[in-house]
């Protein structure tokens, strides 16, 4: 169910006095532009392991200043955005805990997050020490790096909100902020979005590589927009998309073995010369996708 906040426009005044965000690439990066773009907060810090990648974001103007040391995160931060890879996500929170004030609120951009929820259990339930939301803002591209941030990647999106065992304010002020990035909010527990993300989300990216992977080199001349639309996914960086599936591995593993029942379905009506059949596969497909077009119209 969406939020029944609605998509905020730019706040007449920041609702962050300082935001940090660690991990400044496509999505660090883009949260970073679209917070400045539309005021969300006064200054926005870069974090990360990569001094002349953090300088060259300052340069770029994506952030304001950046930092290596968690000892110099600014004491008046008040919102810590985790953009890390999902298996860096967890390490980085609690490496720095310990520097961030205690009403700072925490956050992420991961694709995955029973993983992380069961890591950061002991930091994050109601005898925790830190306000952690997990957020999924559903956006991204094919390409990696500060580079292609844009301050526009959020808008119209849907951000997932995982308010497992946190206080009310806490959540409210998560959903504003991604709101205030141009995003619709919707609330899901972690075990519902790992296992909803898989079919939407994962699923896709594995099919894309494996139907590009099938691809003879002497067959790539007679490629048309069907097949290079259909594996554009698969362009993403692979080492991230190891992480992620392996994190959501017993939900992404289920989607695949319904994709194969289906894909086993057309083999049948191939084989078996079942007309019938293979209309009514086909004509289920494009009636469910056209409905998305219509949804979001």
């Amino acid at each position: 169910m969406k939020s029944d906040l609605p998509t905020l426009s730019a706040p007449a005044t920041p609702l962050f006095d300082t935001l940090v965000v660690y991990g400044v690439g496509l999505l660090g990066g883009s949260v970073a532009l679209a917070a400045k773009s539309r005021h969300v907060a006064r200054h926005i810090v870069g974090m990360g392991r990569h001094v002349e990648r953090l300088a060259a974001a300052q340069q770029a103007g994506v952030i304001d200043s950046y930092c290596i040391d968690p000892a110099q995160i600014p004491p008046q931060t008040d919102l810590f955005v985790a953009a890390a890879p999902v298996d860096r996500i967890a390490g980085v929170i609690r490496e720095v805990i310990p520097a961030l004030p205690a009403n700072c609120l925490v956050t992420d951009v991961g694709s995955t997050k029973v993983e992380l929820a069961t890591s950061l259990a002991d930091l994050t339930g109601e005898q925790g020490t830190i306000p952690f939301v997990g957020s999924h803002p559903i956006a991204g591209g094919d390409k990696a790096g500060f580079e292609h941030a844009s301050s526009d990647l959020f808008m119209g999106r849907t951000c997932v909100i995982c308010p497992d065992h946190v206080v009310e304010s806490a959540v409210l002020k998560t959903e504003r902020f991604w709101q205030a990035l141009g995003m619709q909010t919707v609330r899901m527990s972690a075990q519902e979005h790992d296992e909803a993300l898989a079919t939407t989300s994962h699923l896709p990216h594995v099919a894309a590589a494996a139907l590009a992977g099938i691809l003879p080199d002497e067959w790539q001349i007679v490629t048309g927009t069907g097949f290079r639309d259909t594996s554009r996914v698969a362009m993403g960086p692979s080492e991230l998309w190891v992480s992620i599936l392996e994190s959501n591995r017993e939900p992404v593993v289920q989607s695949l073995e319904r994709l194969k029942d289906q894909l086993g379905a057309f083999v049948e009506a191939l084989k078996t010369n079942d007309s019938k059949n293979l209309l009514e596969l086909l004509q289920a497909g494009e009636i469910r996708r056209k409905q998305l077009d219509i949804d979001e119209s």
